[in-house]
């Protein structure tokens, strides 16, 4: 099934990934990176951290329709791998703890003096509320729904003067 989403030869599949734990890893390796790529262009063209949390939501609701039609790519592969007997946690929630990380730091920045446990709740909270955003939309297939739930948090975001 792989190799054919991906309109190559099933050899070429085996030959790259010879398990499908490789398979897995490659995966997540290439998504974990996506985000990184993401973050790095996300600091670069904004200076505050409040801007750069501004920046990761309007990235969200840029891909309404993507969330719409095949659900978070993120969210989805965490929850796939997650039902893997073979996987750990730590690996099936890697895409959400490199999220998780970059939002705090983000949150840390808008909130310098305040403790380390307010930064890691306020990205949790974040983070969980673009998710149910992301599950509500697909599975209600309602662009607009999540639209405007992304533009609220990014209008939270916008009120708090610290940010």
């Amino acid at each position: 099934m792989v190799a054919a989403t991906a309109g190559v030869p099933l050899g070429n599949v085996y030959y790259y990934f010879s398990t499908k734990e490789a398979l897995t890893r490659g995966v997540l390796e290439a998504r974990v990176a996506e985000l990184a790529t993401m973050f790095e262009a996300i600091e670069a063209a904004h200076v505050g951290p409040g801007e750069r949390l501004r920046a990761y939501l309007r990235g969200f609701e840029q891909s309404a329709n993507v969330v719409v039609e095949h659900g978070c790519p993120y969210g989805g592969l965490a929850s796939e791998l997650a039902k893997q007997p073979t996987v750990s946690n730590e690996v099936s929630g890697l895409l959400f703890q490199t999220q998780l990380d970059w939002l705090e730091q983000q949150f840390r920045g808008c909130h310098e003096g305040a403790a380390p446990s307010h930064a890691h709740q306020r990205a949790v909270t974040l983070l969980g509320a673009i998710q149910g955003a992301c599950l509500l939309a697909f599975t209600m297939k309602d662009a607009s729904l999540f639209r405007a739930c992304i533009r609220r948090l990014s209008h939270q975001l916008q009120g708090d003067s610290s940010s």
